[in-house]
This record gives C-alpha cells, sequence and structure tokens, in this order.
C-alpha cells in the first residue's frame, strides 16, 4: 500500500525511526523539524495527526505510540 507524507509527517516519521525504540521528546521533535521557531504544541499535534493516520488508521495496531510525561515512539509492541 502507498502511504502519502506531507514534508514535515515525513521528518517526523524519519526522527521516530531513527530513534526507535527509544521514545522522542516532544522538544527533540521541534528541534530536529523546526529548530528556528518556538515551540507550538499544537503545530506538532497537527502533524503527528496526520502522521497516525497515514500509518495508524489503515491497519490492524498502532505504530505510533504517545507515552505520557515522555514523548512520542515508534514501536510494534504494546
Amino acid at each position: 500500500k502507498t502511504i502519502e507524507l506531507t514534508a514535515t509527517e515525513w521528518k517526523l516519521f524519519e526522527l521516530l525511526v531513527m530513534k526507535s525504540p527509544s521514545v522522542v521528546s516532544r522538544s527533540e521533535i521541534h528541534e530536529h523539524i523546526w529548530p528556528d521557531q518556538e515551540h507550538d504544541s499544537g503545530l506538532l499535534n497537527v502533524h503527528l495527526h496526520g502522521l497516525r493516520k497515514s500509518l495508524d488508521k489503515p491497519f490492524a495496531y498502532p505504530l505510533i505510540k504517545t507515552r505520557v510525561g515522555m514523548g512520542i515512539e515508534l514501536s510494534d509492541e504494546d
């Protein structure tokens, strides 16, 4: 199945893959994607939603997991 991602979603996915199976903090994600901008959690949430829509929704189980108080991880484990 072909999965289409925006440029920002691709950067986010790429970072999660490179760091997997580690949890990536939201601040690290911001620094990777928007190094010269103030942190905006709403903007990150929009792109996370788009990435989840492309990677998680069409399949049997989600790969993108939010670890409360820690960050985001890409994992095929529960």
